[in-house]
């Protein structure tokens, strides 16, 4: 557990992968969320999609209420997903401090 904090943490994943084929990258997490609009342990960030550039890309997500109190599957946080295909992760970072290029893609 990393916290588990009811009310929510602001918190930012910045995730490297190889851009190839033409999914949906998104983070799901367990969020602090309460309005009764999604499934607050499995809370998806914007989704944003793959362009096939054939090169690494660094991508960071903002999860505004993150919970973060192992409610997902195998008592995990979070987790990267894709709606198609593969996906080659580098690195991911979660920090609760925005990189100087927020969510710009490198």
């Amino acid at each position: 557990i990393m916290f588990d904090d009811k009310k929510g943490r602001r918190l930012f994943v910045t995730i490297n992968y190889f851009d190839e084929g033409d999914g949906e990258l998104y983070v799901a997490y367990d969020s602090a969320d309460q309005s009764g609009r999604t499934d607050s342990a499995h809370k998806h960030t914007e989704h944003v999609e793959l362009t096939n550039s054939g090169k690494r890309t660094t991508r960071t997500f903002v999860l505004p209420d993150a919970r973060f109190a192992n409610r997902q599957a195998s008592r995990t946080d979070f987790r990267v997903a894709l709606k198609k295909g593969e996906l080659f992760l580098r690195k991911v970072v979660v920090s609760d401090r925005p990189p100087a290029d927020l969510g710009q893609p490198q």
